[in-house]
């Protein structure tokens, strides 16, 4: 539903009032909100297209949120635009994990959007590439109620998504036409895996793995798989997936359980702790 050209002071109040009871998010990450010099808190996160709509009407009272909204849209943060320009552990994991949860834009934004409860997730990796700017928190009314949701968007990004797509082949509306890197050593596959069942995969708590891409990049993980864990009925083999354009690869939960704890001895710096730490150690025979 739209918002309306005009608001009142009395209305603009109230609808603030009303706002702050429900608060979620707020600007400084701290659930608290920030206190701004007219006595407005205003929030950057979950009520930001709000709080925009409201201050950019005519009869808007808060002249100073609307200029301290406008500064922090404009504001251009820096990040380190060599993160994906060379091979490395940490960096082959997020390409993965961009390659199969981000977002590449025309306007050369680089961004992932994330589940609230995996805000951590999006913190390192926030901190892995430098990134100054602040990472925010949006509510969606859906069909199943409302979806809490986590952003980080890193504007003038052209160097790295160079980077990602000379090194990693991670392009831009990939899904259907993602093919994998091709001068990745074990590691660094390993870990652009990991990254790729993190971001579109699973492993569920008895160790079963499952991963949906698109031929090329399923053949060539179950290739890795193979490699690091042979199996003697075969292998793990790409199928399609009934009514779609895109393929799927699955692990048993016995050769799941060996897979995590192979990959993590060989990949360990980074991955979703929900879904790499909780197996403990494979041990022979089991």
């Amino acid at each position: 539903m739209g918002m309306p050209s005009k608001l009142s002071t009395s209305e603009f109040e109230r609808r603030i009032s009303h706002r702050n009871q429900k608060m979620i998010g707020s600007y400084n990450g701290l659930g608290k909100p920030v206190e701004m010099e007219c006595h407005c808190p205003i929030d950057s996160g979950r009520w930001s297209s709000y709080a925009s709509s409201v201050l950019r009407s005519k009869n808007s009272a808060c002249p100073t949120c609307f200029k301290r909204e406008v500064a922090d849209r404009t504001i251009v943060h820096s990040h380190d635009k060599t993160f994906f320009s060379h091979y490395g552990e940490v960096s082959s994991y997020w390409a993965g994990f961009i390659a199969a949860d981000g977002s590449i834009r025309k306007d050369n934004t680089l961004a992932v959007v994330l589940k609230y409860s995996d805000s951590n997730h999006l913190e390192q990796f926030k901190q892995d590439i430098a990134y100054t700017g602040s990472i925010k928190r949006y509510s969606q009314r859906t069909n199943f109620g409302i979806v809490e949701t986590t952003s980080l968007r890193i504007s003038s990004a052209a160097e790295i998504i160079k980077s990602l797509s000379e090194n990693y082949n991670v392009i831009a509306r990939k899904t259907r036409v993602l093919v994998p890197p091709e001068s990745l050593d074990l590691q660094n596959s390993v870990s652009f895996i990991k990254g790729l069942i993190d971001g579109d995969g699973s492993i569920g708590e008895n160790g079963a793995m499952s991963f949906a891409g698109t031929y090329a990049v399923c053949e060539w993980v179950s290739g890795i798989l193979d490699t690091i864990c042979p199996s003697n009925r075969g292998g793990v083999k790409p199928y399609q997936m009934k009514g779609r354009d895109l393929y799927g690869i699955s692990v048993s939960p016995k050769r799941g359980r060996a897979l995590v704890d192979l990959m993590n001895r060989i990949a360990p710096s980074r991955g979703m702790a929900r879904k790499w730490g909780r197996l403990g150690k494979y041990t022979q025979g089991d």
